[in-house]
């Protein structure tokens, strides 16, 4: 799928090298924003700029922070791999757009992980331990990689482990709290971890 530049006035040339040009598809409105991705889904990255000029009555137009506010509270699509660029001249806005969109990928990447953590430990018993270890490690790495900080990850880790610890869950806190001492460095690592903060 295309990458999709929103700006009323810039071209893709103006911010990205002229041999991406092809790559993006432009749209100048937060109107056309919505109708572009309401047909053709989420694109694989969106660079938005912030002021949009003037609407047809010649009032402010709505911006891209609005763009970006609908794209969270409105579109019902899954954000957890959006990719995106604010390149707009507006700093306060260039922060506002990257605030939301960050704050908001963190709460469903946070959820998500929950969620599979959840999932996963309740098929741990003592018989397949080790696999089960080595599985969970897997998940670690790919929300790390997704953008869930190290230090969510711990946090998010932490809560599991007392959730198995009150359930009398002993392989699942057991296979927790092994990585969790992985992670913050408690004792040396039975793999390679390696997480970004």
């Amino acid at each position: 799928m295309k990458k999709l530049f929103l700006d009323d006035i810039r071209t893709v040339d103006m911010v990205y090298n002229a041999s991406m040009e092809s790559e993006f598809d432009v749209v100048r409105s937060f109107a056309a924003f919505v109708r572009y991705i309401e047909k053709n889904g989420l694109p694989s990255f969106i660079s938005f700029d912030n002021d949009l000029g003037l609407d047809e009555n010649g009032e402010v137009a709505p911006d891209g922070y609005a763009a970006a506010k609908w794209l969270v509270y409105e579109s019902g699509l899954n954000l957890m791999k959006l990719n995106y660029h604010v390149h707009s001249a507006n700093p306060v806005a260039t922060e506002q757009i990257k605030g939301l969109l960050t704050n908001y990928q963190n709460h469903i990447r946070s959820e998500g992980f929950a969620s599979e953590v959840e999932e996963y430990c309740s098929t741990i018993d003592w018989s397949n331990f080790s696999q089960k270890y080595d599985g969970l490690i897997q998940i670690v790495r790919n929300y790390n990689d997704m953008g869930l900080s190290r230090s969510k990850i711990v946090e998010l880790l932490n809560v599991s482990c007392g959730l198995y610890a009150d359930a009398d869950n002993e392989p699942a806190e057991e296979v927790v709290s092994q990585i969790l001492n992985q992670i913050t460095g408690y004792c040396p690592p039975y793999r390679d971890i390696n997480l970004k903060e």
